[in-house]
């Protein structure tokens, strides 16, 4: 089903039996590093007609935890049934498990164009909230008018303060989901110097020496971006794209092109590192960067819809 709504994103990676069967042994063996596994099905007669895969995900460290230490996310590869009474009773158990396990807030994944499973969680009181934006063939090159260089340390303090600022703009938007930590700005920053260091990505920042008008990290996709059957190991990831177009558009001082600049800059170097797609994650509220990215050849593939864990099921 997912591999015809987007047959380059969702293409079964050749070893696909394989790595559902390892998957699975997360039934026996729930902890996976710092996640945990869960498993929930609904059979009738012998015969499952449902299966909820949730994860419990540490929650960020820059955001404060919402009634409990993880998000309860609900893996893509979930299969809910088509009866609605019988998919709402597997969603309820499913929560009811990642609540006992820690999580606060809940999350479905629901790959675009699969309707009934998107109605579903919207009639479970679930919020879109996240969109995966793929692009499957990158063109990378980078305008030549640009102040797009790499980033430097000298250049930490002015992507903390953008990080900050669209962070603000995250807890209006979603505060169920989103609620900055105290110490969010000092743990960010030591993340962007650590993540300075690090040989698998390329971190570039947009503005005249001194100042910050945008940053852009390119990364690699992880298996969390991914279900088991798919491979993502040819998938650059753009998580970390600031721009105070996105932001704040009236002190962006007419350098809208810039965040376009940056993004090619991190198309480019998912090229070098030989990477052939792209995945951007962008907020649903952020109308400016996902129309930045749609411009750019990026559709949304997959959603994530959230929920506060403390409903009565």
């Amino acid at each position: 089903m997912r591999e015809g709504l987007s047959p380059r994103f969702w293409a079964l990676g050749p070893d696909a039996r394989a790595k559902i069967a390892e998957s699975l042994q997360t039934i026996s063996n729930p902890m996976m590093g710092s996640i945990r596994h869960h498993w929930m099905i609904v059979e009738q007669g012998g015969a499952v007609l449902g299966v909820m895969h949730g994860i419990n995900l540490p929650t960020p460290p820059i955001y404060e935890a919402r009634g409990g230490e993880y998000a309860g996310v609900m893996l893509d590869d979930s299969h809910v049934p088509s009866d609605p009474q019988v998919a709402d009773a597997l969603l309820r158990a499913t929560e009811r498990l990642l609540r006992d396990a820690g999580a606060g807030v809940f999350v479905a994944a629901s790959p675009i164009g699969w309707k009934t499973r998107t109605d579903f969680f919207r009639g479970a009181d679930y919020t879109p909230t996240t969109s995966y934006m793929f692009k499957p063939a990158l063109s990378g090159v980078q305008p030549a008018l640009s102040s797009v260089r790499t980033a430097t340390e000298a250049d930490l303090d002015g992507i903390v303060r953008l990080s900050a600022r669209h962070r603000a703009g995250l807890e209006i938007a979603n505060p169920d989901f989103w609620r900055i930590h105290p110490e969010a700005d000092t743990r960010f920053a030591a993340w962007m110097r650590m993540s300075l260091e690090f040989k698998d990505r390329s971190m570039f920042v947009a503005g005249d020496r001194g100042k910050v008008d945008g940053f852009v990290i390119a990364q690699p996709a992880s298996p969390l971006h991914l279900s088991a059957a798919h491979d993502s190991s040819k998938l650059g990831l753009i998580d970390d794209f600031c721009a105070l177009a996105f932001d704040a558009p009236d002190e962006a001082d007419g350098r809208t092109g810039e965040p376009a600049a940056l993004l090619s800059a991190a198309e480019a170097a998912f090229e070098m590192r030989g990477l052939d797609a792209a995945l951007a994650i962008s907020p649903t509220r952020m109308t400016a960067k996902i129309k930045l990215l749609e411009e750019a050849g990026y559709r949304e593939t997959n959603l994530w819809m959230t929920r506060r864990g403390d409903r009565t099921a």
